[in-house]
C-alpha cells in the first residue's frame, strides 16, 4: 500500500470507523445484558455459552484466515465481503429466531468479523506506516474505533429506549445495526485502495508457496506464545470488565439505565482517550511491549482492588473509579497489543499468518470464559463476581512476567531470524 501521509491516516480512519461498528451486534449483550438475554431467551448460563460458541468460531476463523488474507492479498474485497455478510446475518438475527437458528447466526457473525475482518484490519495497519509509527497508528485506531462505537452505541440507547419493550429494543437495535453494516460494505468498496503495492504483491506470492510449511514454524517460536498470552490476559479482563455492569444492579443497587451508561462509558468512550494516548507513549519510549508490561502492573493492581472493596451502595463510587481505571488499562493494552508484531521483527510476508495465530490464542477466553463466569454467577451469586475478579488479577499478573521475557527476547535478538532465512533462500531458490 502507499503510505504517503494522507492516505495512511485516510485508511485508519475508515478501519477505525470500520471496527468501531462492525462488532457492535455480535457484543450487543455488554451494553444491553438483562434484555438481550431476554430477547434471546436465555439464562445466565445459556448466555455465557452462546457468548462461549461466539468466541470459539472466532478463534478457528483467526487461525484460518491468517493465511487465507495474506493468500488473496486484497484488504478491500475482505473488508467490503465481511461487512455485507454481517449485515445480512445480522438481520437474520433480528427476526428473532429459535435458539438454535442463533447459533448458526453468532458462528457466521464471529467467523467473518472476528476472522478475516480484524486479521485484514491489523495487517493493512501495518502495512501502511512504517516501524517507528505502528504504536501511534495502533493506539489511534484504537480511539477512533472507540468513537466510532461511542456514536452508533449512543444512537443504538435511542432506538431501544423508543422501542415498546425491551426484547423488541434488542430487536430494533439489530435491524438497524444490519443495514448499516451493508451500507458501510458499499462504502468501503469504494474507498479503499483498489490494490496493494507490488512489493506486497511480491511477498503474498512467496506467502503462496510456503504458508501451509512455515505455519507450524510459527508456532514453534516461544516468543509467539509470549506475544499471544499478553492479547489472552487483556481480551480475559476485557471480557470480565464486561460483567461489571450486571455487577453495579446485583451489588451496589444501580438501576439497569444507571448501569449501562456506566457500561457504555467503559466499553467506548474510555477508548478515545486512552489508546491514542497510550501509543503516543509507545513511540516515545520505543518498545510497546514495555509498555504493556508496566500497564499489565497496573491492571493487576486495579483489579485487585475489587476484591477488597465492600458490596454496599456507599462504595459504588469507589468502585466507579477504579471501574474506569481498569477499564482504561484494558483499552490501552487493546490499543497497542498488536504493535508487538513489529517489535518482534515479524516478517511483512506472514504478518497474517501470525496475527492470525495472535488472534487465535489470544482471544481464546471468549471459547470459555463466558461460560465459566456465567456458572458462577448463577450458582454463588455475589461470591461469583470474586471469582471471577481473582481470575482476571491472576491473567494480569502472569502476564507482566511473560511481557518481561518477550521485551528481553526482542532486545537481545531477532527470533524470526532463521525462519526469514529459509523465505528468503525459497525466494531466491524460485526466482533461478
Amino acid at each position: 500500500m502507499q503510505n504517503s501521509n494522507f492516505k495512511k491516516w485516510f485508511l485508519v480512519l475508515l478501519l477505525a470507523v470500520g471496527g468501531g461498528t462492525i462488532f457492535k451486534s455480535m457484543y450487543l449483550r455488554e451494553v444491553f445484558y438483562y434484555p438481550w438475554n431476554e430477547f434471546m431467551g436465555v439464562d445466565n448460563t445459556q448466555s455465557g455459552i452462546l457468548m462461549s460458541w461466539l468466541g470459539l468460531v472466532g478463534i478457528i476463523a483467526g487461525a484460518i484466515a491468517g493465511v487465507i488474507v495474506d493468500k488473496i492479498n486484497n484488504t478491500r474485497l475482505v473488508i467490503t465481503a465481511s461487512y455485507i455478510v454481517i449485515g445480512l446475518a445480522t438481520l437474520w438475527q433480528s427476526t428473532a429466531p429459535s435458539l438454535s437458528v442463533q447459533y448458526l447466526v453468532i458462528a457466521i457473525l464471529s467467523f467473518t468479523a472476528n476472522g478475516f475482518f480484524l486479521v485484514s484490519m491489523v495487517r493493512a495497519v501495518r502495512l501502511v506506516g512504517s516501524s517507528d509509527d505502528q504504536g501511534k497508528l495502533f493506539g489511534f485506531l484504537e480511539s477512533g474505533r472507540g468513537i466510532a462505537g461511542s456514536i452508533i452505541s449512543a444512537i443504538a440507547v435511542v432506538i431501544f429506549s423508543m422501542a415498546a419493550s425491551e426484547a423488541d429494543g434488542i430487536a430494533n437495535v439489530l435491524y438497524a445495526y444490519g443495514f448499516l453494516y451493508i451500507a458501510f460494505g458499499v462504502l468501503m468498496w469504494f474507498c479503499l485502495p483498489k490494490e496493494e503495492s507490488k512489493s506486497d504483491k511480491n511477498n503474498n506470492v512467496e506467502q503462496n508457496k510456503v504458508s501451509a510449511k512455515i505455519f507450524f514454524k510459527v508456532i514453534s517460536i516461544k516468543e509467539v506464545w509470549m506475544a499471544a498470552f499478553a492479547i489472552f490476559a487483556t481480551i480475559s479482563c476485557y471480557q470480565g470488565t464486561s460483567y461489571l455492569v450486571p455487577y453495579l444492579t446485583d451489588a451496589y443497587g444501580m438501576s439497569s439505565d444507571q448501569a449501562g451508561i456506566v457500561g457504555m462509558v467503559r466499553a467506548y468512550v474510555l477508548a478515545i482517550f486512552a489508546a491514542p494516548v497510550i501509543g503516543i507513549i509507545v513511540d516515545k519510549v520505543g518498545s510497546s511491549i514495555k509498555v504493556m508490561a508496566c500497564l499489565f502492573v497496573l491492571g493487576a493492581a486495579g483489579v485487585a482492588m475489587f476484591l477488597f472493596i465492600p458490596q454496599t451502595p456507599s462504595m459504588v463510587w469507589t468502585l466507579i473509579i477504579v471501574l474506569m481505571i481498569v477499564g482504561a488499562v484494558t483499552f490501552a493494552l487493546r490499543g497497542i497489543m498488536y504493535a508487538q508484531i513489529e517489535e518482534m521483527k515479524v516478517p511483512a510476508a506472514i504478518t497474517g499468518t501470525v496475527s492470525g495465530f495472535l488472534l487465535t490464542v489470544g482471544f481464546s477466553p471468549e471459547a470459555f470464559q463466558h461460560i465459566i463466569f456465567g456458572y458462577w454467577l448463577d450458582t454463588y451469586k455475589l461470591d461469583g463476581y470474586i471469582y471471577m475478579f481473582a481470575y482476571m488479577a491472576i491473567m494480569f499478573a502472569i502476564a507482566v512476567f511473560t511481557s518481561i521475557y518477550l521485551y528481553k527476547s526482542s532486545r537481545s535478538g531477532n527470533p524470526f531470524a532463521k525462519l526469514e532465512n529459509e523465505l528468503n533462500q525459497s525466494k531466491d531458490e524460485s526466482n533461478k
